[in-house]
């Protein structure tokens, strides 16, 4: 299913992540070079999942990637990744996952994290934002979900 750029973006700024302040940096590539740079990082976060919850299964959305306007301009969402078995959702061992990810995020350039993010609205998740403000959050609710968000510097996107 194509992304709901509104609704998504919605969807985020109610989840009211903590640290969220401030201007997003300036976006530093177009959506074909984000898509490129950026490819294998949710496949590579879900095939750790995968190993760490073996009777867990991820499917990476056959719509693939979304270009859409935000309040600053344009974003690439790459495709989700969603597993409604793994049970981070369920035990909320963050600390876990975390130990977890880690090593798959810095090895694409982001951030070790930390801690789970303190997020309203039902969710828990932990993000990590690379230096080109690229935005990758594990959210969960009744299912988990990795999703990435890139700024672009495209000047024309779905709205």
């Amino acid at each position: 299913m194509r992304r709901n750029v509104a609704t998504a973006a919605g969807v985020l700024l109610a989840l009211g992540l903590a640290g969220c302040s401030g201007a997003s940096p300036a976006a530093t590539i177009d959506s074909s070079e984000a898509a490129s740079t950026y490819s294998s990082v949710i496949a590579d976060l879900s095939a750790r999942l995968a190993e760490t919850e073996a009777d867990s299964t991820w499917t990476i959305d056959p719509e693939g990637d979304d270009l859409g306007s935000t309040a600053d301009g344009c974003s690439l969402w790459l495709a989700d990744a969603t597993s409604d078995d793994f049970t981070v959702t369920e035990t909320g061992d963050w600390a876990s996952l975390i130990d977890a990810v880690n090593p798959v995020l810095e090895e694409h350039g982001f951030p070790a994290v930390t801690e789970e993010d303190d997020i309203k609205g039902g969710y828990r998740g932990i993000r990590s934002v690379d230096d080109a403000g690229a935005e990758l959050r594990i959210l969960a609710k009744s299912e988990t979900q990795i999703t990435l968000e890139v700024p672009v510097t495209d000047t024309e996107c779905d709205d």
